[in-house]
C-alpha cells in the first residue's frame, strides 16, 4: 500500500507540465493506493516484472481505519491493530 498527503490532487498533478506550474491548494489531499505493480524486472528498464509482483485484472478489497494519535498514545500497539468485519 502507498498513501501521500498533498496540498494538489491528482488532476493537478496530471495536468501539470513541471513541478513550477503547480499550485497548493489550501486543503490537504489523501492519496491511497492499495497495490503497486512493479515497474521492471531485474534492471528496471529492459526485463519485464517478475511474475510473482505482476497485478492481474480482478476485484482486490483491501481496508484501512485512521485514527488520531495523540503522544500518550502507544503506536506499536496503534500499528498492530486488527480492522474486523466484512469488506
Amino acid at each position: 500500500m502507498h498513501f501521500d498527503a498533498l496540498h494538489y490532487s491528482v488532476r493537478d498533478l496530471t495536468d501539470a507540465k513541471h513541478i513550477v506550474a503547480l499550485q497548493p491548494r489550501d486543503e490537504v489531499i489523501l492519496h491511497l493506493d492499495a497495490r503497486h505493480m512493479g515497474v521492471g524486472g531485474d534492471d528496471g528498464w529492459m526485463s519485464p516484472v517478475h511474475k510473482e509482483f505482476l497485478l492481474f485484472p480482478g476485484i482486490y478489497r483491501f481496508a484501512y481505519k485512521l485514527k488520531p494519535i495523540t503522544n500518550q498514545d502507544d503506536l506499536a500497539s496503534i500499528a498492530r491493530m486488527k480492522i474486523e468485519g466484512e469488506f
